[in-house]
C-alpha cells in the first residue's frame, strides 16, 4: 500500500543539509540521509535537538498518513532507534478519523534483545496501554517492530495515518541511556516504514458501473493562514497584472467540520487559482448501486484537484476494453496545481507559476495503469478523455494568465494524443471553434470574437456512431451548446486534427456565454441512446438562488427530427433542486443543494426504456462549490415519450451520497480487458515537473508491482535487488542496467548511467513475475530539477550567514511544525555586512557546467558559486549568493536554468 522509503535530500534538517558527521545513520550506514530523524525541540534556545521530559504523552515523535481505501487486514512495521538521551519508551497509535488517537501493541519480528514490551495499567505519567521500553541502556537500532491493526475501520479509510510517539512524561521519563532526560539534546530515528494491506479489488466486471471519486487528504498544515498565494508566483504574473500575486490565505488547509469556522476552501475568496490535489479512487457498483469493491488509483502517479467539478470525467473506450479520465502528476496535498502551467508550454504571466503534467489515465479490468502525460490545458485543467482507434480525445480549458500566447492558446479545446507518448511532446489541438462562426441574430453579421481560445472551453464529450461530440457549459466567452467535431462519421486524425471543423449541433442554443442567466443551457455531460435521441446533463448556473426555479436543469432529453435538434422535456423529479441536504459531520451552514447534473452514462433496456446515470452538482454557500459533497443518481426513462406529460412519472432515485470530504466526479460502465499490461510511470526524482531525465541523473519509476517488497541499498548501488532491476534501451539501440536506490512495489528510484545515449529511451522495469516497460522516456545531458520539501513548492536547502569577523550561522529554509510536515522558514539576512549563501540540491544540472547555471530569486539575479555533485549519486548541490536587496522579500519564487534549460520554479522565504 504504502512505504515510507530513504526521504528524498532535503526531509530531514539537521542531518542531511547541515551535515552531522557524528551522527549514526540508517540501520548504521554513515549516510545520515538515508532515515526520517525526529527531535523534540527541547532546548531553551528553541533549536532543533533534544528530547522533552516535560511534554505530555504522545506529543514528541512522528506521523505518517496514508489512505487503506481499498485495503483491509492492516499492518505496520518499521525499524527504530533512539540516541542516548532520545526516550526510551515508544508507542504506536493509529488514527481512523484524523483526530482520536487509540494506542496499539507492538511486536518484534526479529531481534527484540534490549527492549521490553509492556502494558501499562496504572502509572498516570505512561500511555495506558502497550508500548516498548529500551532497557539495554545505549542507543541502537531495534529492527523489525510489527503490528497488527484489527480493527475493521483501519481498512478502506482515507483518513488512516499511524504515529510512532512518546509513551510517558514526567517521573516515567528516561532516556535510552537509563538515565533522566536532559533536555538538551537526543534524537529518535526511523527506516522502512512501512504500511501494508490485502487488496480488497479483484477487477472490474463488464456491466457494472465504474465510479470516480476523490478525497480530501490535506490538514490544517497543507496551508497556513497568512502564507502566501498563490505560492509559486513569479514577479512576471504582477507585472503582468497588478495584485496578481500576493495574497494571503485566510483559512488553514483542513477541512470543513463541525467544530471549526476553519474552511480551506475558503481560500478560493482570495486566489482564484485555489485548489489543492487529492488521491482518485474508483469504486466498482452494480447496477442498482450496491458497492462490489474500489480501486484506490496510485497517487504517486496520477491525483485530481479536489474542489475542480469538471475533472474525472469517465469514458469507457469505444471497443468497451478500457476505461479512460484525466488528472495530474503531481503529489498530493499540492497546492494550486489546477491553474498550473504544464512544463512544455509555461506562462510567465500565470500567476500559478508552478508546471505539472495533466495526464491522460488508462485502467483495464484487471486494474492495471498507463498514464500519458500531456503538455495540454496549460494553466486550467483536462477534464475527460476518451479512447478510440489507438488514440486518446481530451476536452479542457487553457490560460490562467494575463495574455494570449500562441502555445497556450493551442494547448486548449479538443486535443489529440497517442499512448505513452514523450513526455516533452507538444500539444495537438482538434480543430478551433469561433463565435465568430455564428452569426449574431440581433445584426445578421457574425459575432465579435472573444479571448482567444477561450470559446474552446470544453467539458464533456462522447463518441457515437464513430462522430466526436463535446459541450461547453461554463465561462464568460464562446456558446453553451452542444458540439460535432469533425465530419459525421469519421474521427478525426493526427494527419488532420488541426483542420477539422467544429459546429454547434442543429437545433442546439447559440446564445453567447456572456449574455446567459438563470434558465440558460450550461450542458456537461451527453449520452445518445440512439441516432435520434440525446440525453445532455444540465449543471444549472451555480446561483444558489436560481436552483430551485430552474427549467433547464437536469436531465434534458432532445430528438432529431427533420436533420434539427428540439428538447423534448427535462427531467428533475427526484433531483430536489435548490433544496438543501445534510451531511454527516459537516457543517450545517455549508449544506449543499443539488442545482443539476454533470457527467452522465446510460444503457438502454429491453423493454423500450434507457437507464441514465449521473452525477450531480450542487450549490451552497461554501467558498468552492466545488468541493461540496455531491450525489451519484439514475433515473430511467421511456425511449418513445416526447413530451412532458408522459414522462411525468418519471424520477430520479440516489444511488450514494458523497461523505464530508469526499466528492463524486464522474460514471461509466466497467471495462473488459483483463489482459491489458501496467506501465510504469517515469520521472525525476527531484519533481515530476520536467520533461527529460538527466544522464547520470536520479529517476522514479511509479507504479504496481515494481518490487517484491520495500528495501533500501546501503552502500555501492546494485543493479538488481531482490528479483527487481531496471534496464534501459537508448535512443542508439545500446541496453544498459540501471544502479537502484531503492525499490518497493509501488516504486523503483534508479540512476540513468551517464552511458545512457540523449534521445527517446525505453525503460523496463523487471521484478519476479513482472516485466513493465515505459517507451518514448526522454533522456537528456542535462534535465535541471529541483527537491522541495512539501507542496507549496518549498525549496529543500538552507543557508549559510557569515559575519564581518567569520562567524557562520546555519539556516534551513524549511521548519519542521509538530504534525510532521514543513513550512517555510524565513532566511535571516543579518547585518549590512553579512553575506548570505543558499545551499539548495538538485538532479540533472551538473552536466551543465557551473557557468552555465543560472539562478533568480524574486527576480533578482543571484551569483552561483558551486553547480557540482553532492557526493550522493545523482545528487547535485548549487551555491548562491542571495544579494543584499533582497531583504525583507518575504516568500518569493526562485527560479534556475542550466544550459538554458528551466528547472521546476520552487519557493523560498527572506525576512
Amino acid at each position: 500500500m504504502d512505504v515510507y522509503p530513504t526521504p528524498n535530500v532535503g526531509v530531514t534538517t539537521d542531518d542531511v543539509l547541515a551535515g552531522v558527521p557524528g551522527d549514526m545513520g540508517a540501520n548504521g550506514n554513515a549516510n545520515t540521509s538515508q532515515i526520517w530523524r525526529v527531535r523534540a525541540q527541547a532546548s531553551t534556545a528553541g533549536a532543533a535537538n533534544g528530547w522533552s521530559s516535560q511534554a505530555p504523552i504522545g506529543t514528541q515523535g512522528v506521523v505518517f498518513s496514508t489512505s487503506t481505501v481499498g485495503y483491509t487486514s492492516i499492518t505496520v512495521s518499521f525499524d527504530w532507534y533512539a540516541t542516548n538521551q532520545g526516550e526510551a519508551n515508544l508507542q504506536l497509535a493509529y488514527t481512523t478519523d484524523g483526530t482520536t488517537w487509540k494506542n496499539v501493541a507492538l511486536n518484534p519480528s526479529g531481534s527484540a534483545a534490549g527492549l521490553t514490551f509492556l502494558n501499562n495499567t496504572t502509572s498516570a505519567n505512561t500511555v495506558k496501554g502497550s508500548y516498548v521500553s529500551i532497557t539495554a541502556g545505549g542507543q541502537g537500532w531495534f529492527p523489525g517492530l510489527t503490528a497488527t491493526i484489527s480493527d475493521p475501520n483501519a481498512g478502506n479509510n482515507p483518513k488512516f495515518a499511524i504515529e510512532m510517539v512518546n509513551a510517558s512524561t514526567g517521573a516515567d521519563n528516561i532516556s535510552a541511556s537509563g538515565t533522566p532526560l536532559n533536555n538538551s539534546s537526543g534524537n529518535w530515528r526511523f527506516d522502512n516504514v512501512t504500511i501494508s494491506g490485502q487488496s480488497t479489488f479483484t477487477g472490474f466486471t463488464a456491466g457494472n458501473l465504474v465510479l470516480s471519486r476523490s478525497v480530501y487528504t490535506g490538514d490544517k498544515n497543507t496551508v497556513v493562514v497568512g502564507q502566501v498565494l498563490p505560492p509559486l508566483c513569479p514577479v512576471s504574473a504582477n507585472a503582468a497584472s497588478a495584485g496578481a500575486c500576493g495574497a494571503k490565505a485566510t483559512d488553514s488547509g483542513a477541512y470543513a467540520s463541525t467544530s471549526s469556522a476553519n474552511n480551506v476552501f475558503n481560500n478560493d475568496k482570495v486566489d482564484g487559482s485555489f485548489g489543492v490535489t487529492s488521491p482518485i479512487y474508483l469504486d466498482q457498483l452494480t447496477p442498482s448501486g450496491s458497492t462490489v469493491n474500489s480501486y484506490a488509483v496510485p497517487s504517486n502517479m496520477i491525483v485530481t484537484s479536489f474542489s475542480s467539478k469538471s475533472e474525472l470525467g469517465l469514458n469507457l473506450s469505444t471497443d468497451g476494453s478500457v476505461i479512460t479520465f484525466m488528472g495530474y502528476v503531481a503529489p498530493p496535498n499540492s497546492v494550486d496545481v489546477s491553474n498550473s502551467n504544464t512544463p512544455a508550454v509555461y506562462d510567465p504571466t500565470n500567476p500559478s507559476g508552478s508546471s505539472y503534467f495533466r495526464a491522460i489515465v488508462q485502467v483495464g479490468a484487471n486494474g492495471a495503469i498507463q498514464v500519458t502525460p500531456t503538455n495540454a490545458y496549460s494553466g486550467n485543467n483536462g477534464r475527460a478523455a476518451i479512447l478510440a482507434n489507438g488514440l486518446y480525445y481530451m476536452v479542457g480549458n487553457s490560460n490562467n494568465g494575463a495574455g494570449t500566447p500562441d502555445n497556450v492558446v493551442a494547448s486548449t479545446g479538443v486535443q489529440i494524443a497517442t499512448l505513452g507518448q514523450a513526455a516533452n511532446a507538444a500539444p495537438q489541438e482538434v480543430g478551433n471553434f469561433s463565435i465568430t462562426q455564428v452569426t449574431n441574430p440581433a445584426t445578421g453579421t457574425p459575432y465579435a470574437a472573444d479571448k482567444l481560445g477561450k470559446d474552446n472551453n470544453f467539458r464533456g464529450l462522447t463518441i457515437f456512431n464513430n462522430t466526436l461530440y463535446v459541450t461547453k457549459g461554463s465561462g464568460g466567452n464562446g456558446i453553451d451548446t452542444v458540439y460535432q467535431v469533425g465530419n459525421a462519421g469519421s474521427l478525426p486524425t493526427l494527419a488532420n486534427a488541426a483542420t477539422a471543423p467544429i459546429t454547434v449541433l442543429p437545433g442546439f442554443p447559440t446564445a453567447l456565454a456572456k449574455t446567459a442567466g438563470a434558465n440558460n443551457d450550461y450542458p456537461f455531460g451527453i449520452w445518445f441512446a440512439n441516432a435520434t435521441t440525446l440525453y445532455v446533463a444540465d449543471e444549472g448556473d451555480g446561483v444558489l438562488a436560481d436552483a430551485a426555479g430552474s427549467a433547464t436543469a437536469g436531465l434534458q432529453k432532445w430528438i432529431l427530427s427533420g436533420g434539427t435538434w428540439k428538447m423534448a422535456y427535462v427531467l428533475q423529479n427526484g433531483l430536489n433542486l435548490g433544496q438543501p441536504y445534510s451531511i454527516a459531520n459537516y457543517p450545517t451552514a455549508l449544506n449543499p443543494a443539488t442545482a443539476g447534473l454533470r457527467n452522465i452514462t446510460g444503457k438502454l433496456n429491453s423493454d423500450g426504456t434507457a437507464t441514465i446515470y449521473g452525477i450531480t452538482s450542487t450549490v451552497s454557500t461554501n467558498g468552492d462549490q466545488g468541493a461540496d459533497p455531491n450525489k451519484l443518481v439514475s433515473i430511467t426513462d421511456t425511449l418513445a415519450n416526447t413530451t412532458a406529460a408522459g414522462a411525468a412519472a418519471e424520477t430520479f432515485t440516489t444511488l450514494r451520497t458523497a461523505a464530508a470530504g469526499e466528492v463524486l466526479r464522474g460514471v461509466a460502465f466497467a471495462p473488459s480487458s483483463t489482459s491489458m499490461p501496467n506501465a510504469p510511470l517515469i520521472l525525476s526524482a527531484a519533481s515530476p515537473s520536467v520533461t527529460a531525465i538527466a544522464q547520470g541523473g536520479l529517476a522514479f519509476a511509479m507504479g504496481q508491482y515494481l518490487a517484491p517488497e520495500a528495501a533500501e541499498i546501503l552502500g555501492p548501488l546494485p543493479t538488481s535487488l531482490d528479483g527487481a532491476s531496471v534496464s534501459i534501451q537508448d535512443s542508439a539501440g545500446n541496453v544498459t542496467s540501471a544502479p537502484l536506490v531503492f525499490v518497493s512495489p509501488s516504486q523503483v528510484t534508479f540512476q540513468v548511467p551517464s552511458i545512457v545515449a540523449a534521445g527517446k529511451a525505453r525503460v523496463t522495469v523487471t521484478a519476479p513475475g513482472s516485466t513493465q516497460t515505459a517507451s518514448n522516456v526522454v533522456i537528456a545531458p542535462v534535465a535541471p530539477a529541483l527537491f522541495t520539501v512539501n507542496g507549496n513548492g518549498l525549496i529543500g536547502g538552507y543557508a549559510v550567514r557569515v559575519s564581518a569577523s567569520g562567524t557562520q550561522t546555519v539556516e534551513p529554509a524549511f521548519a519542521l511544525n509538530a504534525q510532521g510536515s514543513y513550512s517555510a522558514a524565513p532566511i535571516n539576512m543579518g547585518s549590512a555586512t553579512d553575506k548570505v549563501y543558499l545551499t539548495f540540491y538538485a538532479t540533472g544540472v551538473q552536466a551543465a557546467g557551473m557557468a552555465n547555471v543560472a539562478v533568480t530569486v524574486n527576480g533578482v539575479s543571484t551569483p552561483v558559486l558551486y553547480a557540482g555533485s553532492a557526493g550522493y549519486a545523482g545528487v547535485d548541490q548549487v551555491n548562491v549568493l542571495l544579494p543584499a536587496s533582497l531583504a525583507g522579500s518575504g516568500t518569493v519564487v526562485l527560479q534556475l536554468t542550466a544550459s538554458g534549460i528551466s528547472a521546476n520554479t520552487v519557493q523560498v522565504a527572506i525576512q
